[in-house]
């Protein structure tokens, strides 16, 4: 007889984990051991009591509750699961049980969404806390027993499992063999995009069920078929064929300008593996007249002869055709400066052509009318501009005027009138520029002859005149105070002083004028205190300047105009000392050369002179005037008689 102890030990020579390392209830033993190791329970119990649980709970069972609940190992609990797909799953963690009415409504609501749809079980899964391994337990295996529209597993391009109906996959496959039997009918390329077909399916979906089409009717060679991320591309080869037939005649047409090879080939990979392919297809049309292949391009000679035609047609009515604009957009960059050379030759050989005698300009052709026409009023601009420059010369001081491209026609024109000036101003450029400096060069003379003009009207006679006037004074102290006297008047007032009138008036814009009239001005603020010095500084200027010397009747009508200006002045003055003072220096510049120039403080010296050629009683008179006009008590009478004398 066995002892309880004997049977133990017999049990633990198998335990639990040895029975249920497979999911089959074949292999679960006829007696389990309960949880306390004291009783044997019977299969048969077990599973009427599993099957009672999973079946009369409505939420999910935690796996070891069950495990108590029945007083078996959870191990044996979790046999019982897997070995039960149409009962229960597990949760996604595996430690609860979806029992039975739950797991039928989740398995109810992944077949009725597979009759619309591929639907992705781990996602179905994960969203559902379910086991994928459970749920795709519930699916039929290939060699199962058929069950009518029992889902079937598709497996997708990135190793996911999808689920589908065969009433889907039917409805899927009757609606591609459609569109499929359309296009093939119209030689039509088709695209079948996932919003074409029922539940939106992914473009892998269709792009296997096409292929499963073309391959049961056997007409896989009469297809290209390739998908992208959005679609699946499909096209009949009597398409493809038709579809590159009618680019070549647009090509011969003159349709369009060229055909990249190596981008036909790539449109027509059936057709053509490789470029040369595509170069060999070419040159076996025998159409060199209308088609001319430049590296890995062909162009179309009739759009060129098109375009050459275009261009004449706007070159006859506005002087001017672009021809290039259409050439960079319409051919590769490779050939572009070489269908530009072709379109330039053909252009100047056209018949009629050679009457306009076209010119050539950046992307313009026009007639040599039109471009002569364009350069006179880029000439005229650039004159215009000259002299706005020089009128923008205020006082001298700016720099030097610069001929300046952008200004002569304006901001950038987009337009073709605008584009085309800007064209032939590059072109001409230099000889714009010229024009510029030629209409300056002509205002600096103008210029100069003006300051010369002006200069000489103020300066030169005046400083011969009062140094005349200096020289005839024999008195050497006189001579020296007065010609201390000449020489501040010269530098500090005269010549600053019609310097300054000269810029106010524009008469200084001259590059030779400014640059001589800085150098005296430097000489001016050296403080120079000779009046030979001074004298010869305002001389070597007036040459510089290439001012004219004065000759004796010039002087002798500057002096006569000096005079007379002093006795205008006196008729409108009323002081006494001035007017003794003016009256004296007119007096004596009647008798002796030139005119002294003289302050008040000087006027009895120079009274004295006067005594010799002067009559005793007008020389009484001057001394009686003279001693009124110090002590301020000149009448009027006295005044008025002081002006007649200087009048006479």
């Amino acid at each position: 007889m066995f002892t309880q102890e004997d049977i133990l030990e017999i049990v633990r020579l198998f335990p639990p984990e040895r029975v249920i390392e497979s999911d089959s209830l074949d292999d679960l033993p006829p007696l389990i051991l309960s949880l306390s190791g004291e009783v044997f329970l019977t299969q048969k119990h077990v599973l009427h009591k599993f099957n009672q649980a999973v079946q009369s709970n409505a939420s999910r069972i935690p796996v070891s509750s069950l495990s108590q609940e029945l007083s078996v190992d959870h191990e044996v609990i979790l046999k019982l699961v897997r070995a039960s797909p149409e009962l229960v799953f597990f949760s996604a963690d595996s430690k609860r049980i979806i029992t039975k009415m739950d797991r039928d409504a989740l398995w109810t609501q992944v077949q009725n969404m597979s009759y619309k749809r591929p639907v992705e079980l781990e996602t179905f899964a994960k969203d559902n806390d379910i086991s994928l391994q459970s749920l795709e337990a519930s699916i039929p295996r290939p060699d199962s027993p058929p069950q009518w529209n029992a889902p079937r597993f598709e497996t997708g391009p990135d190793n996911r499992r999808y689920i589908v109906s065969p009433m889907y996959l039917v409805e899927i496959q009757d609606k591609v063999r459609s569109l499929l039997d359309d296009a093939l009918a119209k030689a039509e390329h088709r695209t079948i995009a996932p919003h074409d077909l029922p539940g939106t399916p992914p473009t892998w979906f269709i792009l296997r069920q096409v292929q499963s089409h073309l391959r049961q009717s056997e007409s896989e060679s009469g297809w290209s078929v390739y998908n992208t991320t959005d679609s699946v591309e499909c096209i009949p080869k009597e398409s493809i064929l038709r579809t590159r037939d009618e680019e070549i005649a647009q090509l011969l047409q003159g349709s369009i300008p060229c055909i990249d090879l190596q981008q036909f080939a790539e449109r027509y990979p059936d057709l053509y593996p490789t470029v040369r392919d595509v170069e060999n297809e070419f040159s076996n049309l025998s159409m060199p007249a209308e088609i001319e292949v430049m590296g890995p391009t062909a162009i179309s000679r009739r759009w060129l002869e098109q375009f050459v035609k275009e261009c004449l047609h706007s070159i006859y009515n506005y002087g001017y055709a672009d021809i290039t604009t259409k050439i960079l957009e319409g051919f590769p960059f490779h050939c572009q400066g070489e269908v530009l050379t072709k379109m330039r030759q053909l252009l100047s050989g056209y018949q009629g052509a050679q009457i306009l005698e076209i010119h050539f300009a950046d992307k313009f052709a026009l007639t040599k009318e039109h471009h002569k026409s364009m350069c006179s009023k880029i000439y005229s601009e650039s004159r215009h501009q000259a002299r706005r420059h020089w009128e923008g010369m205020n006082d001298g001081n700016e720099p030097d005027p610069k001929f300046q491209a952008t200004e002569v026609i304006g901001p950038s024109d987009a337009s073709e009138p605008g584009i085309l000036l800007h064209a032939i101003l590059k072109e001409v450029a230099k000889d714009a520029e010229l024009e510029y400096l030629d209409e300056i060069t002509s205002l600096e003379i103008k210029d100069e002859e003006l300051f010369s003009q002006f200069w000489n009207d103020r300066v030169p006679a005046r400083v011969s005149i009062y140094t005349q006037g200096l020289n005839s004074i024999d008195d050497p102290k006189l001579n020296g105070q007065l010609c201390e006297l000449l020489c501040g008047y010269l530098l500090k007032e005269l010549v600053p002083d019609t310097l300054t009138r000269a810029r106010s008036q524009g008469l200084t814009r001259s590059r030779k004028t400014r640059k001589n009239m800085q150098k005296l001005e430097a000489k001016l603020k050296q403080g120079l205190v000779d009046l030979p010095k001074a004298v010869t500084a305002i001389e070597k200027f007036g040459k510089k300047q290439g001012v004219p010397e004065l000759d004796n009747a010039t002087l002798t009508d500057s002096k006569a105009l000096l005079v007379n200006e002093m006795t205008r002045r006196m008729q409108k003055q009323s002081e006494g000392p001035v007017l003794f003072l003016t009256l004296v220096t007119v007096l004596l510049a009647r008798q002796r050369p030139g005119v002294v120039y003289a302050t008040g403080k000087f006027a009895p010296k120079l009274m004295k002179l006067l005594k010799q050629g002067m009559k005793s009683e007008d020389y009484e008179k001057l001394e009686k005037w003279k001693d009124l006009a110090k002590t301020g008590s000149l009448t009027a009478e006295d005044k008025e008689r002081m002006k007649g004398m200087a009048g006479d």
